[in-house]
């Protein structure tokens, strides 16, 4: 994941590293998703983010649960954001 010009872009391998600390490590998906911020010094500050970019087909999409949980984690903690897909 990265920031580019106001778009905050979250890639394929972002969100499988994500799951792997939930099942490894039994880490919430919200939780996981704000350390790897933290491991990449991403730092979000009020109206910086105008739009977020997903992979076309997230990881685990197959199951639409897994998909807004991914979804939810994201949005808890950027805020809202409109929304692409790459």
């Amino acid at each position: 994941m990265y920031m580019d010009h106001g778009r905050f872009v979250v890639e394929d391998k972002d969100i499988s590293a994500i799951w792997c600390y939930r099942d490894r490590d039994g880490i919430h998906f919200e939780d996981g998703f704000r350390f790897e911020m933290q491991l990449q010094d991403i730092v979000i500050y009020p109206g910086s983010i105008h739009t977020v970019e997903l992979p076309a087909e997230l990881a685990f999409s197959a199951d639409k649960g897994i998909e807004d949980t991914i979804r939810a984690a994201i949005y808890q903690n950027i805020g809202f954001a409109e929304e692409e897909s790459i």
